[in-house]
């Protein structure tokens, strides 16, 4: 299914948006999805389109049926799926920020991802990932691949010549 606009986790722990069934989730310039988990995503494909604030409130862990979950993720995805972070878009988590942990993942980030204990985004599984940073895109903390995947970093172009700066060890295990 397709959510537009906010939406707000009224549980403590609840996240802003959930899916099971993957589908398109927009988060709209001026609205903002907050909760436990900002959003979580699983089942099956999923896409997040941001340009406004997705923000996690939520520190520590779940158990349920003997799954142990970390709670706080920004945006939380355990299908492939690709998050698109639209420039004036903020996603924060009190944990990690954006979190792919299945076969495959994208995110485009032109916005901000910020925040959390010092990783802003993180890929699991086996398959390729892709982190695409636009130009004007800020990231404050750690770009991880996963160790038994393809992992691309990308720098997309802008306009006219810019300057890069501070590019080195927080980006591990990209090509």
């Amino acid at each position: 299914g397709q959510y537009i606009g906010a939406l707000l986790g009224i549980l403590t722990g609840a996240p802003g948006v959930a899916t099971g069934g993957g589908g398109g989730i927009v988060n709209q310039a001026g609205a903002t999805i907050s909760g436990g988990d900002g959003i979580i995503a699983g089942g099956s494909i999923a896409t997040v389109t941001n340009a406004g604030v997705i923000t996690a409130t939520t520190t520590g862990t779940v158990t349920k049926q003997g799954i142990t979950l970390v709670l706080g993720a920004g945006v939380s995805m355990s299908a492939p799926g690709t998050v698109v972070n639209q420039p004036g878009g903020t996603i924060a988590g009190a944990s990690f920020r954006v979190f792919i942990g299945s076969t495959a993942g994208t995110v485009i980030n032109a916005g901000s991802i910020i925040g959390g204990t010092g990783t802003a985004v993180a890929f699991g599984g086996t398959g390729s990932n892709l982190l695409a940073l636009d130009p004007g895109f800020g990231l404050s903390g750690f770009a991880i691949g996963s160790p038994s995947a393809s992992n691309t970093l990308e720098l997309a172009s802008a306009a006219s010549a810019g300057m890069l700066g501070g590019l080195g060890a927080q980006y591990l295990n990209f090509s």
